[in-house]
């Protein structure tokens, strides 16, 4: 039988474990949120749906900023929900708030860069 491959998800509270997540998964997807923050709660789906049309390879990490501040300080997250495309262990490209449209786009340029 054919095992199934998944993506990585993973929720990383400290700036530690984001360092050694990024230096060993190529293409990496991060979303902060939080679970006070309505609007993070109103784009999780539409979060997820664009993530499942990207290719296994591409892991995502979650961080809630109520619990992960090192994270959020590093990476001067100053509002949710906030998405950081990390690619080779370098931040590239960044959209903050529940705008469907700046989402969308910021997916395309990661499908775009992966050649899909």
């Amino acid at each position: 039988m054919a095992q199934q491959q998944k993506r990585e998800v993973v929720e990383l509270t400290t700036f530690q474990e984001y360092k050694n997540f990024v230096a060993t998964h190529p293409v990496v997807i991060l979303k902060a949120s939080a679970t006070w923050c309505g609007p993070c709660q109103t784009i999780k789906p539409h979060f997820i749906n664009k993530v499942n049309e990207l290719p296994l390879g591409v892991s995502v990490i979650l961080i809630d900023i109520s619990k992960a501040p090192s994270i959020s300080r590093k990476l001067s997250i100053r509002s949710v929900p906030c998405m950081i495309s990390i690619i080779r262990g370098q931040p590239c490209d960044v959209v903050m708030g529940a705008n469907i449209d700046g989402i969308n786009s910021f997916f395309g340029k990661i499908q775009k860069l992966l050649g899909q």
